[in-house]
């Protein structure tokens, strides 16, 4: 039978992650693997090493159609899963002694101290199903509360996935409806506006999901349905409304998108950078085999290193101000010189939160862009905090260079609010 809408309840069992001691990833990593089966998950919750809470989070969870359980299994008084799943599906435990002699050979293989809590982990629950776990020394489970099935993991992360991957999910699968996605990579447009401009696909594709996730560095926009054509359809009615504000169908940062269009294209780059204080040289150099494009930097912070190192004309600096079009020009073009590239990148500008200068608030920034022989200069007024200030300048640096390599480059493009 295929099931149009799964549903499934995860539960991470362990006080450490209540306490903040550990970090959940569990849950986050079950989810995007259910997800992508097209598996809904419906909630996820996390509880304490208490038998009374874990059996009532079980009982609550029986109306989903799975629900995965993970931490609790191990061999210490303070894990009380068996106990708790026990009481809830009414079945006595027993020790299991053929296992527990395995897992001593095996602690003795690894020369581990086999301590008298080891026989807790030999505990098994009558009348459920065992996964065997070549990865470590607790077992996963399963059994069926009318029809919900339960699967129970360990709560070590490369356990709980090494079971899932190798065991679980195959028995998955062939209940569910697969479903696909797409994912549509943009920049420089707001969630809201990229809404309000594809408002009118979203109503005519009432089969597709449309999941919108903002962040500085992108608005990522991801399709899921289980009918393929219609996400193809749909992509390409989204691409020619976003355009060039596309920059990937995968799941790629801009910077990756732009160093593979610089050594695609054999171009080398430089950087001179005010505000930004190097921020955009760190990302160049971030990836691996940056040496191919990326040649070198100036941080030129201070007016007397803009003037003596980068070759700033002092009177330009005077006339125009640091933070101007002209200064951002000769930034540009002296930088290009000094390390010998193709393409160069300057940025001066105002991050803040003080040192308004002149006619310029806090906020403004002017960035150029040489490239051969020409010269790409904008001013930007970005409303944001010192911090983002300074990143989402290296963003739209970085997506001015993917522009102009495609010769859509023009001013005023963008829209942040």
């Amino acid at each position: 039978m295929i099931i149009d809408k799964v549903t499934a309840t995860i539960i991470n069992i362990g006080d450490e992650l209540l306490n903040g001691r550990r970090i959940n990833t569990n849950l986050n990593w079950l989810s995007a693997e259910l997800y992508k089966m097209n598996i809904n998950t419906v909630k996820g919750s996390c509880v304490p090493d208490n038998v009374k809470l874990i059996n009532n989070e079980l009982q609550n969870a029986s109306n989903s159609d799975y629900v995965f359980v993970t931490g609790g299994l191990g061999s210490t008084v303070d894990d009380k899963t068996i106990e708790a799943v026990s009481l809830f599906i009414k079945k006595n435990t027993y020790f299991d002694k053929h296992y527990y002699e395995k897992i001593k050979k095996d602690f003795l293989k690894k020369s581990l101290k086999i301590s008298k809590v080891l026989k807790k982990q030999a505990i098994k629950i009558n009348d459920v199903k065992y996964f065997d776990n070549p990865v470590g020394s607790a077992e996963g489970f399963a059994f069926k509360v009318k029809d919900c099935t339960y699967f129970i993991l360990p709560g070590v992360p490369n356990e709980m996935k090494y079971l899932f991957l190798k065991t679980i999910k195959s028995q998955l699968s062939d209940k569910v409806k697969k479903i696909h996605s797409e994912v549509i990579q943009t920049f420089g447009l707001t969630e809201s506006y990229i809404s309000s401009e594809i408002e009118f696909i979203m109503k005519k594709y009432k089969n597709i999901k449309f999941s919108f996730l903002p962040s500085f560095k992108r608005v990522s926009l991801i399709l899921s349905s289980a009918s393929e054509s219609d996400l193809k359809k749909a992509k390409v009615d989204i691409v020619k409304i976003l355009d060039f504000h596309v920059y990937s169908f995968e799941n790629k940062s801009l910077l990756e998108t732009v160093v593979d269009m610089l050594v695609k294209n054999h171009i080398t780059i430089s950087t001179c950078e005010s505000c930004t204080g190097g921020k955009l040289a760190s990302l160049f150099t971030e990836i691996e085999g940056s040496s191919q494009y990326f040649k070198g930097s100036i941080v030129a912070y201070s007016d007397i290193i803009k003037s003596r190192i980068a070759n700033v004309d002092p009177k330009k600096i005077n006339r125009f101000g640091s933070v101007s079009k002209e200064v951002a020009k000769e930034m540009a073009i002296n930088i290009s010189e000094i390390m010998n590239t193709d393409m160069s990148i300057s940025i001066t500008g105002l991050s803040g939160p003080g040192g308004s200068q002149g006619v310029h608030e806090v906020g403004t920034v002017f960035i150029a862009v040489k490239y051969l022989e020409n010269i790409f200069i904008s001013k930007y007024k970005l409303p944001y905090n010192r911090e983002a200030h300074r990143f989402i300048t290296c963003q739209i640096a970085l997506n001015n260079v993917r522009l102009i390599l495609m010769n859509k480059w023009s001013d005023n493009i963008y829209k942040f609010k």
